[in-house]
């Protein structure tokens, strides 16, 4: 069993009074148990001072995690904010990692060294993996990381988020490891032990997805350059999402079903280039299925709202992990707190909980045969409930 505690905090200019209201939230010396791991998820202008330095220095276990552009917990909820959770147990044990730098040639060889790092004293796989993975550039497809996990683990539940920060290139965005922070590595924990995690998934509603169906014939990489025999710009126009001539790669992410036997996810498109090409943010195959769908604010909180009633459906649940992609955040325009908010609202002291925006989400899907399906996702809110 795993127990769940929860911290936030605003001090962004003052680290000892961070660290205050942080250990006076989670009150360790009571409350820690034989095995632990700090998820953290910070506002990058935490590292301007010793604030991590003074957080390893206190807390007694392992610190992994990501920065973000907002979180929250049922202690409070902002942009210049620092949330943790603490998970610890006397049964689950967890192992971690902080993998070499990754890069597009060597994915595969980092991912694969890092998971064995992790697993090194366990003859058994873990029940489920925890990932903190950096958006280094659009240079690297965020779902060859997921992929590349998969296979070194043996297809190991995954549940995670890529960083993403406050700044308009999110070149400020890192992941944490201890008193240390890094732009291009991944931070993996292993829990083993007896666990049954639920895991939850919510992201365009029915409504919002277009009727109009394409199948892609021609692709190369994360370049799409034809569905149905036709240019990409033409299948874009067919589904009527560009409006006098104008396109939105933010609010408008495509509903692909990869083919593979697993539920149809989200995916960003990166930018349409002069030609009409569409270049997504990881790679399409020939032979996918592509649905136009529609974010706005209504559904980002319809979503918010059907998540968390499902994840505070689990029995004896003792904490949950929720990530909600950036761009649900962007969707909500000068309220953009709003869907941590109805968050909140609903949860209320039911359960502890950390709520953290993501630059790209991690989560399984249902795959064929009842077996789960490690996928990256976009325009999405998942949770993990243990």
């Amino acid at each position: 069993m795993i127990k769940v505690r929860t911290a936030h905090t605003d001090q962004i200019n003052n680290p000892a009074a961070a660290i205050e209201d942080i250990l006076s939230q989670l009150k360790i010396d009571s409350y820690i148990r034989t095995n632990s791991i700090a998820i953290v998820t910070c506002n990058s202008e935490y590292f301007d001072s010793d604030f991590l330095d003074l957080l390893a220095t206190y807390i007694p276990c392992q610190i992994i995690g990501i920065t973000s552009i907002a979180s929250s917990t049922s202690s409070g909820m902002g942009i210049y904010s620092c949330s943790i959770t603490l998970l610890t147990s006397y049964e689950n044990e967890f192992t971690f990692s902080y993998s070499d730098t990754i890069s597009e040639t060597r994915m595969d060889e980092v991912i694969t060294k890092a998971y064995y790092e992790a697993a090194a004293d366990h003859d058994e796989k873990p029940s489920m993996i925890l990932v903190y993975a950096p958006s280094v550039s659009w240079n690297i497809d965020c779902a060859e990381v997921v992929a590349a996990l998969d296979k070194a683990s043996g297809g190991v539940p995954a549940f995670g988020s890529f960083s993403i920060d406050h700044t308009a290139d999110f070149m400020h965005n890192r992941t944490i490891y201890g008193n240390e922070y890094s732009w291009d590595r991944v931070g993996l924990v292993l829990v083993y032990g007896e666990l049954n995690p639920t895991y939850f998934v919510a992201s365009i509603s029915d409504r919002y997805i277009n009727k109009h169906i394409g199948v892609v014939t021609r692709a190369e990489g994360r370049t799409v350059y034809e569905v149905d025999g036709e240019p990409f710009v033409d299948f874009l126009i067919e589904s009527g999402v560009i409006v006098d001539g104008e396109f939105s790669v933010v609010k408008s992410p495509v509903l692909v079903d990869f083919q593979d036997g697993a539920t149809p996810v989200m995916r960003g498109i990166a930018n349409i280039t002069d030609e009409g090409n569409g270049v997504f943010n990881s790679v399409i195959p020939t032979g996918a299925i592509l649905r136009m769908t529609e974010i706005n604010a209504t559904d980002v909180l319809e979503g918010a709202e059907l998540i968390i009633n499902a994840s505070l459906s689990v029995d004896h649940a003792e904490g949950m992990l929720v990530y909600p992609c950036i761009s649900r955040f962007a969707a909500l325009s000068e309220d953009n707190l709003a869907e941590m908010a109805t968050a909140a609202n609903l949860i209320g002291n039911q359960l502890p909980y950390m709520i953290s925006y993501s630059g790209g989400e991690i989560c399984p899907v249902a795959g064929p045969n009842g077996t789960l399906v490690n996928k990256l996702h976009n325009s999405t809110i998942i949770s993990c409930v243990f």
